[in-house]
């Protein structure tokens, strides 16, 4: 009984030193940022459209479209000058599929229908040069009527600024939850081959990985 004990409280222990040296970590770097370009939203300026009907303007994104018992729903823009360089663009589906225009061209499309499952999903597509003026629409679809007409906040500058955005955003959140999912197995797998009896920290163990 002691030596659960042991092993319950160095688990805990190094989860919990994990955890403050990786929030330390991240507090620190903030005062010693790398000067790179950040990452710009994109997420005023956009009209959307229900069908292929007619444009309806949005005031900004994040935003849901009532877009329940239609097949598609699409935003459009006609790009600023920014897009006279090229440009990475950033958009988060949520459970849904893409199709990305630039003028009535697809340059990007992503389509999950075949697939076991559906995924809520990062995608990063190329605006070319010299594209200010240009109609840049995103049609999306999907079969879950709950997540039908979510638009996500968008964003656009170089790969490497995308990048570090959805790792400054998400990062810390995704990795506390990989070392707890990591730890249970850990608590999973030793029990099971070294103490097969021991329900109560099988039990640890999968909670552990169900709440990561």
């Amino acid at each position: 009984m002691n030596n659960q004990k042991n092993v319950i409280s160095w688990i805990i222990l190094i989860f919990l030193v994990s955890t403050l040296l990786v929030v330390g970590l991240q507090s620190a770097l903030e005062n010693y940022k790398f000067v790179v370009q950040q990452a710009t939203e994109l997420n005023e300026g956009w009209s959307y459209r229900l069908d292929g009907g007619d444009a309806v303007p949005i005031e900004s994104l994040p935003y849901r479209i009532e877009a329940y018992g239609h097949e598609t729903y699409a935003i459009e823009q006609n790009l600023s000058d920014v897009f006279q360089k090229q440009q990475q663009v950033l958009v988060r589906t949520s459970l849904a599929n893409v199709e990305v225009k630039l003028d009535g061209v697809v340059i990007y499309e992503a389509n999950f229908e075949g697939e076991l499952t559906y995924a809520s999903t990062w995608h990063i597509f190329e605006i070319p040069s010299n594209s200010q003026g240009k109609l840049l629409e995103l049609i999306f679809s999907t079969p879950y009527d709950s997540m039908r007409g979510i638009i996500n906040e968008i964003h656009y500058g170089y790969l490497s600024a995308l990048y570090i955005h959805i790792t400054s955003e998400f990062g810390l959140r995704m990795f506390v939850g990989l070392l707890t999912f990591a730890i249970g197995l850990g608590i999973l797998v030793i029990t099971l081959f070294f103490r097969k009896e021991n329900y109560e920290m099988i039990y640890l163990g999968v909670s552990a990985m169900i709440f990561s």
